[in-house]
């Protein structure tokens, strides 16, 4: 019996928000692989995560992705011989990935922290000189 190949899927063109999520996604998987791994302190990028994956990139797609995982201040990548299209996690990554445990904790407990605040400002606390009808009646038995 022979095992089918497993198929791969091929990205050409991305809209916009299939990118965002690209980038989280590449983005969570690295933290997680990097943070995870005691036996693994720099990851390539392209022999580590994309040559294992079921999904082929455009060339260009990749060093989009590389920009945008080196533009953050969690990942940043290895300098030395050898050590070309390496990553490392920083210390903010370090940071970040003991406090929340993934990239993606980290969104929601941002977005939630958004969130929070957008229903403050549409809805703000009554100011405090306003008496509520429970302080008028106490106020009318206490006379």
């Amino acid at each position: 019996i022979r095992k089918k190949a497993e198929q791969k899927i091929t990205f050409d063109m991305l809209t916009p928000e299939q990118r965002v999520a690209l980038d989280r996604d590449m983005m969570n998987i690295v933290t997680q692989i990097l943070f995870e791994d005691s036996q693994k302190d720099e990851l390539d990028l392209q022999k580590d995560v994309i040559d294992k994956s079921n999904v082929i990139f455009p060339q260009k797609e990749v060093e989009r992705i590389w920009n945008v995982l080196i533009g953050s201040t969690w990942i940043s990548p290895i300098v030395g011989f050898g050590k070309a299209g390496k990553l490392e996690l920083t210390n903010a990554g370090l940071q970040m990935m003991s406090q929340y445990g993934s990239y993606k904790n980290f969104l929601m407990k941002q977005e939630g922290i958004a969130d929070n605040e957008q229903r403050i400002q549409a809805n703000p606390p009554e100011a405090p000189q306003q008496i509520t009808e429970y302080q008028k009646s106490k106020k009318l038995k206490d006379k």
